[in-house]
Protein backbone atom coordinates (compact mmCIF):
# COMPACT_ATOMS: atom_id res chain seq x y z
CA UNK A 1 0.00 0.00 0.00
CA UNK A 2 1.44 3.23 -1.33
CA UNK A 3 2.31 5.99 1.52
CA UNK A 4 1.49 8.66 -0.34
CA UNK A 5 -1.06 9.51 2.52
CA UNK A 6 1.83 10.79 4.41
CA UNK A 7 0.89 13.98 2.14
CA UNK A 8 -2.17 15.38 3.94
CA UNK A 9 -0.63 14.24 7.65
CA UNK A 10 0.96 16.75 10.06
CA UNK A 11 4.77 16.31 9.59
CA UNK A 12 5.52 16.34 13.28
CA UNK A 13 2.52 14.13 14.68
CA UNK A 14 1.56 12.06 11.78
CA UNK A 15 -1.62 12.63 12.16
CA UNK A 16 -3.87 15.35 10.78
CA UNK A 17 -6.63 17.98 12.40
CA UNK A 18 -8.95 18.57 9.17
CA UNK A 19 -12.02 20.74 8.93
CA UNK A 20 -15.07 19.78 6.43
CA UNK A 21 -16.61 22.60 5.23
CA UNK A 22 -18.25 20.63 1.78
CA UNK A 23 -21.70 21.28 3.14
CA UNK A 24 -22.62 23.22 0.58
CA UNK A 25 -22.69 20.64 -1.91
CA UNK A 26 -25.63 18.89 -0.15
CA UNK A 27 -27.68 21.88 0.29
CA UNK A 28 -26.76 22.62 3.84
CA UNK A 29 -26.70 26.22 4.06
CA UNK A 30 -25.83 26.33 7.55
CA UNK A 31 -26.18 30.35 9.17
CA UNK A 32 -22.48 30.18 9.97
CA UNK A 33 -21.32 29.75 6.69
CA UNK A 34 -23.63 31.63 4.94
CA UNK A 35 -20.78 33.92 3.54
CA UNK A 36 -18.02 31.41 2.29
CA UNK A 37 -15.28 33.52 1.83
CA UNK A 38 -15.61 34.63 5.48
CA UNK A 39 -15.75 31.43 7.20
CA UNK A 40 -13.03 29.69 5.17
CA UNK A 41 -10.92 32.71 6.40
CA UNK A 42 -12.15 32.12 9.91
CA UNK A 43 -10.88 28.70 10.06
CA UNK A 44 -7.53 29.39 7.96
CA UNK A 45 -6.51 31.53 10.61
CA UNK A 46 -6.54 28.44 13.10
CA UNK A 47 -4.12 26.41 10.92
CA UNK A 48 -5.43 23.17 10.55
CA UNK A 49 -3.86 20.52 8.76
CA UNK A 50 -6.27 20.47 5.97
CA UNK A 51 -9.32 21.77 4.56
CA UNK A 52 -11.87 19.14 2.62
CA UNK A 53 -14.20 21.85 0.41
CA UNK A 54 -15.59 21.91 -3.11
CA UNK A 55 -12.80 22.62 -5.62
CA UNK A 56 -14.66 25.73 -6.73
CA UNK A 57 -13.88 27.03 -3.08
CA UNK A 58 -10.42 25.88 -3.54
CA UNK A 59 -10.58 27.69 -6.94
CA UNK A 60 -12.09 31.23 -5.79
CA UNK A 61 -10.63 31.70 -2.68
CA UNK A 62 -7.40 30.82 -3.62
CA UNK A 63 -5.88 34.11 -1.90
CA UNK A 64 -6.61 32.76 0.92
CA UNK A 65 -4.88 29.67 0.40
CA UNK A 66 -2.05 31.07 -0.46
CA UNK A 67 -1.78 32.84 2.86
CA UNK A 68 -1.76 29.15 4.15
CA UNK A 69 0.23 27.46 2.27
CA UNK A 70 0.70 24.67 4.91
CA UNK A 71 -3.34 23.84 4.53
CA UNK A 72 -3.64 20.84 2.31
CA UNK A 73 -6.88 21.16 0.40
CA UNK A 74 -8.71 17.89 -0.36
CA UNK A 75 -11.74 17.92 -3.00
CA UNK A 76 -14.98 16.86 -2.67
CA UNK A 77 -15.81 15.51 -5.78
CA UNK A 78 -19.65 13.43 -5.07
CA UNK A 79 -22.79 14.43 -3.22
CA UNK A 80 -25.15 12.63 -1.84
CA UNK A 81 -28.83 14.37 -1.04
CA UNK A 82 -31.47 11.90 -0.14
CA UNK A 83 -29.45 8.65 0.83
CA UNK A 84 -32.88 6.90 1.22
CA UNK A 85 -33.12 7.18 -3.05
CA UNK A 86 -29.51 6.70 -4.64
CA UNK A 87 -26.18 6.61 -3.33
CA UNK A 88 -23.73 10.05 -4.24
CA UNK A 89 -23.10 10.89 -7.53
CA UNK A 90 -19.75 12.27 -9.57
CA UNK A 91 -20.28 16.15 -9.29
CA UNK A 92 -16.77 17.43 -10.19
CA UNK A 93 -13.81 15.50 -11.90
CA UNK A 94 -10.91 14.51 -10.59
CA UNK A 95 -8.66 16.21 -13.07
CA UNK A 96 -10.62 19.38 -12.79
CA UNK A 97 -10.57 19.56 -9.34
CA UNK A 98 -6.59 19.05 -9.09
CA UNK A 99 -6.38 21.71 -11.63
CA UNK A 100 -8.85 23.91 -9.44
CA UNK A 101 -5.95 23.56 -6.67
CA UNK A 102 -6.81 20.47 -4.78
CA UNK A 103 -4.00 19.17 -3.51
CA UNK A 104 -6.23 15.33 -2.60
CA UNK A 105 -9.93 14.08 -3.46
CA UNK A 106 -12.20 12.49 -1.24
CA UNK A 107 -15.58 10.75 -2.64
CA UNK A 108 -18.36 8.89 -0.24
CA UNK A 109 -18.90 5.21 0.45
CA UNK A 110 -22.51 4.65 1.75
CA UNK A 111 -22.77 1.80 3.26
CA UNK A 112 -26.56 0.19 3.54
CA UNK A 113 -28.56 1.13 0.30
CA UNK A 114 -31.28 -0.07 -0.45
CA UNK A 115 -30.71 -0.78 -3.96
CA UNK A 116 -28.02 -3.20 -4.79
CA UNK A 117 -27.69 -1.52 -8.42
CA UNK A 118 -26.74 1.70 -6.88
CA UNK A 119 -24.46 0.38 -4.09
CA UNK A 120 -22.40 -1.59 -6.95
CA UNK A 121 -21.98 1.93 -8.71
CA UNK A 122 -20.90 3.25 -5.89
CA UNK A 123 -18.28 0.84 -6.00
CA UNK A 124 -17.68 1.34 -9.26
CA UNK A 125 -17.22 5.07 -8.77
CA UNK A 126 -14.85 4.63 -5.83
CA UNK A 127 -12.75 2.11 -7.18
CA UNK A 128 -12.00 3.90 -10.27
CA UNK A 129 -11.48 7.50 -8.45
CA UNK A 130 -8.91 5.05 -6.85
CA UNK A 131 -7.17 4.36 -9.93
CA UNK A 132 -6.95 7.75 -11.12
CA UNK A 133 -5.67 9.42 -7.46
CA UNK A 134 -2.85 6.29 -8.04
CA UNK A 135 -1.85 7.39 -11.58
CA UNK A 136 -1.75 11.13 -10.88
CA UNK A 137 0.19 10.55 -7.25
CA UNK A 138 -2.64 12.19 -5.50
CA UNK A 139 -3.93 11.24 -1.64
CA UNK A 140 -7.83 9.80 -2.28
CA UNK A 141 -9.68 9.87 0.74
CA UNK A 142 -12.51 7.63 1.13
CA UNK A 143 -16.25 8.52 3.62
CA UNK A 144 -17.00 5.47 4.54
CA UNK A 145 -20.94 5.87 6.43
CA UNK A 146 -23.74 3.89 7.55
CA UNK A 147 -26.34 6.63 6.05
CA UNK A 148 -28.39 3.74 4.15
CA UNK A 149 -31.63 3.23 4.77
CA UNK A 150 -31.39 -0.58 5.70
CA UNK A 151 -28.88 0.29 8.65
CA UNK A 152 -30.90 0.91 11.75
CA UNK A 153 -31.19 4.30 13.84
CA UNK A 154 -29.62 1.86 17.08
CA UNK A 155 -26.68 0.57 14.29
CA UNK A 156 -25.80 3.39 13.13
CA UNK A 157 -22.32 3.24 15.11
CA UNK A 158 -22.24 -0.60 15.60
CA UNK A 159 -18.79 -1.51 15.10
CA UNK A 160 -19.32 -4.73 13.08
CA UNK A 161 -20.62 -2.16 10.49
CA UNK A 162 -18.13 0.49 10.53
CA UNK A 163 -15.64 -2.03 10.23
CA UNK A 164 -16.98 -3.80 7.11
CA UNK A 165 -17.56 -0.21 5.62
CA UNK A 166 -14.24 0.32 6.13
CA UNK A 167 -13.16 -2.53 4.45
CA UNK A 168 -15.20 -2.27 1.54
CA UNK A 169 -13.13 1.33 1.20
CA UNK A 170 -9.74 -0.06 1.75
CA UNK A 171 -10.24 -2.80 -0.79
CA UNK A 172 -11.64 -0.50 -3.18
CA UNK A 173 -8.47 1.71 -2.82
CA UNK A 174 -8.70 4.55 -0.34
CA UNK A 175 -5.35 5.68 0.71
CA UNK A 176 -7.71 7.26 4.27
CA UNK A 177 -10.83 6.87 5.32
CA UNK A 178 -13.36 8.88 7.06
CA UNK A 179 -15.84 7.44 8.94
CA UNK A 180 -18.07 7.12 12.24
CA UNK A 181 -16.38 6.83 15.65
CA UNK A 182 -17.84 4.02 17.63
CA UNK A 183 -17.93 5.86 20.94
CA UNK A 184 -15.58 3.15 22.44
CA UNK A 185 -11.66 3.00 22.13
CA UNK A 186 -12.09 -0.89 22.42
CA UNK A 187 -14.23 -1.43 19.81
CA UNK A 188 -12.62 1.45 17.74
CA UNK A 189 -9.36 0.23 18.50
CA UNK A 190 -10.19 -3.18 17.16
CA UNK A 191 -11.12 -1.35 13.95
CA UNK A 192 -7.80 0.39 13.53
CA UNK A 193 -5.81 -1.99 14.20
CA UNK A 194 -6.97 -3.86 11.00
CA UNK A 195 -6.20 -1.52 8.23
CA UNK A 196 -2.41 0.15 7.10
CA UNK A 197 -3.90 3.16 6.68
CA UNK A 198 -4.98 5.87 8.40
CA UNK A 199 -8.53 5.75 9.86
CA UNK A 200 -9.80 9.71 10.59
CA UNK A 201 -13.21 10.21 12.42
CA UNK A 202 -15.75 12.70 11.53
CA UNK A 203 -17.41 15.24 13.78
CA UNK A 204 -20.91 14.97 13.10
CA UNK A 205 -24.13 16.92 14.68
CA UNK A 206 -23.00 19.90 16.63
CA UNK A 207 -22.50 18.93 20.39
CA UNK A 208 -21.29 20.38 23.11
CA UNK A 209 -17.51 20.96 23.31
CA UNK A 210 -16.14 19.09 26.06
CA UNK A 211 -18.53 15.81 24.49
CA UNK A 212 -16.78 16.35 21.72
CA UNK A 213 -13.09 16.71 22.65
CA UNK A 214 -13.22 13.54 24.71
CA UNK A 215 -14.91 11.69 21.55
CA UNK A 216 -11.68 12.85 19.99
CA UNK A 217 -9.49 12.44 22.76
CA UNK A 218 -11.05 8.68 22.79
CA UNK A 219 -10.85 8.22 19.27
CA UNK A 220 -6.94 9.13 19.15
CA UNK A 221 -6.19 6.77 21.85
CA UNK A 222 -7.80 4.00 20.19
CA UNK A 223 -5.62 4.35 16.98
CA UNK A 224 -7.53 7.20 14.98
CA UNK A 225 -4.68 9.10 12.78
CA UNK A 226 -7.09 12.50 13.31
CA UNK A 227 -10.21 14.15 12.47
CA UNK A 228 -12.41 15.04 9.86
CA UNK A 229 -14.87 17.97 11.72
CA UNK A 230 -16.95 20.35 10.15
CA UNK A 231 -20.43 21.93 11.89
CA UNK A 232 -18.52 21.76 15.31
CA UNK A 233 -15.72 23.97 14.08
CA UNK A 234 -17.57 26.71 11.76
CA UNK A 235 -20.89 26.95 13.69
CA UNK A 236 -18.18 28.21 16.62
CA UNK A 237 -18.27 32.17 17.19
CA UNK A 238 -14.59 31.48 16.89
CA UNK A 239 -14.08 28.92 14.41
CA UNK A 240 -10.01 29.62 14.67
CA UNK A 241 -10.07 28.56 18.16
CA UNK A 242 -11.95 25.60 17.74
CA UNK A 243 -9.42 24.58 14.84
CA UNK A 244 -6.39 25.45 17.47
CA UNK A 245 -8.37 23.39 19.88
CA UNK A 246 -8.25 20.37 17.40
CA UNK A 247 -4.72 20.53 16.63
CA UNK A 248 -3.47 20.31 20.64
CA UNK A 249 -5.56 17.14 20.66
CA UNK A 250 -4.62 15.60 17.61
CA UNK A 251 -1.33 16.46 16.93
CA UNK A 252 0.32 17.35 20.96
CA UNK A 253 -1.75 14.70 22.83
CA UNK A 254 -3.26 17.38 24.83
CA UNK A 255 -5.84 16.62 27.55
CA UNK A 256 -9.20 17.60 26.58
CA UNK A 257 -8.89 19.67 29.95
CA UNK A 258 -6.15 21.46 28.01
CA UNK A 259 -7.65 21.84 24.78
CA UNK A 260 -10.68 23.25 26.94
CA UNK A 261 -8.53 26.23 27.85
CA UNK A 262 -7.68 27.07 24.47
CA UNK A 263 -11.02 27.72 23.69
CA UNK A 264 -11.80 29.87 27.03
Amino acid sequence: MSDIHQELLNSKSGNASIVAMDHGLASFAFPEFKNPRLTVAKVLEGEPDGVLISPILISQFADLFNRHPNVKTIATLDAVIIPELCGPRPVFDLDAAVGMGAKAVKSLLVFGQSDPANYLENMRYVARLAEQARERKIPFMVEAVLWGPEIPSEKKNDPELINLACRVAFELGADLIKTEYTGDEESFRDITANYPIPILVLGGSKTGLEELFRRVKGAMNAGARGVVIGRNVFQQESPAKLVRALNSLVNDGASVKEALKIID
